[in-house]
């Protein structure tokens, strides 16, 4: 196997510094990364966490949620999370045609469906009045 200066890579003595290193260091000076809208409405649509987005564009946490409130991004997180529960909705459709566990998951869920078969109508609140006799004028 060849050597970094086998395979016409310049090797700098320690100390020494490239152009190469010179412009890495720039790059680095130059502030945070850029957090692009499209990157983060696919984190969101994957359903990435905050904390997950952040180690992606390698910034802290405390960054990301400061950058998440300029309009785009915050816009582009909402878009993508809504991608994402719009995706998995579709998913469980689909998976309802042919799995009765997930049929009925959803009739429970989006139509208000019970379980067991036979149910009675739920019960409405017992009201309780408790007489003193105090408003009619009686004496005790």
């Amino acid at each position: 196997m060849a050597g970094p200066s086998e395979a016409g890579a310049a090797v700098s003595a320690p100390g020494e510094t490239t152009q190469q290193d010179e412009t890495a260091r720039a790059g680095s000076d130059a502030g945070p990364p850029p957090i692009d809208a499209d990157t983060v409405a696919e984190l969101a649509a994957i359903g990435c966490t905050r904390g997950e987005a952040a180690a992606w564009f390698g910034v802290s946490l405390a960054e990301l949620r400061r950058r998440l409130r300029e309009p785009a991004l915050k816009d582009a997180w909402a878009r993508g999370k809504a991608r994402g529960r719009v995706h998995i909705r579709r998913s469980q459709f689909a998976l309802a045609e042919r799995n009765p566990t997930m049929a009925s998951l959803l009739g429970r869920l989006m139509l208000g469906q019970d379980t067991t078969a036979g149910a009675a109508a739920p019960k409405k609140p017992t009201r309780i009045v408790i007489d003193t006799g105090i408003d009619r004028g009686e004496k005790n």
